[in-house]
């Protein structure tokens, strides 16, 4: 999937070759992530929301926007990953990342300073790995205005319970 400013998100075969252009999508887009297990793609337009898409090329190129910016997410809407089951996007304007559960909010967190280390503020782009316990997330906005960097949060911490 690559995606343009101008909201144009098209679907491609890993050989190159262009399968079909998604709809509803107006802004630029950010983030996407594919749910192998549901056979669903999620993509982050960083002023309206969250979409979902049937990630089969012969599907429908219409899309569901699951959450808009307002309660749970604030522009700019930015990276997406898979944890569990669960969705985790960075919502950028708050510096929050929302959690949802079979495409329904369920909880959302920030990353504080802690100790010698500031929180994570302007996250673009997040990833996790479940076998290493890992949430990473970028953080463009660091204390003393150094350079932007990772932070690292253990998944288990945010499951517990």
């Amino acid at each position: 999937v690559t995606a343009s400013d101008a909201g144009r998100v098209e679907q491609y075969s890993l050989t190159g070759e262009p399968l079909r252009r998604l709809s509803g999508i107006e802004s630029q887009s950010e983030g996407c992530v594919a749910d192998d297990a549901r056979g669903v793609l999620y993509v982050a337009e960083e002023e309206r929301g969250i979409w979902r898409f049937a990630a089969d090329a012969e599907a429908s190129p219409s899309g569901t926007l699951i959450d808009t910016v307002g309660d749970n997410l604030a522009a700019d809407v930015e990276g997406l990953t898979l944890v569990r089951g669960h969705l985790f996007a960075s919502s950028q304007g708050n510096s929050r990342f929302a959690i949802y559960k079979d495409d329904e909010f369920v909880a959302s967190f920030r990353i504080a300073d802690g100790g010698y280390i500031d929180g994570a503020a302007g996250t673009d782009g997040i990833d996790a790995n479940e076998a290493l316990n890992l949430l990473v997330v970028h953080d463009s906005e660091n204390k003393d205005g150094e350079s932007s960097n990772y932070k690292y949060v253990r998944l288990s911490e945010l499951f517990r319970g």
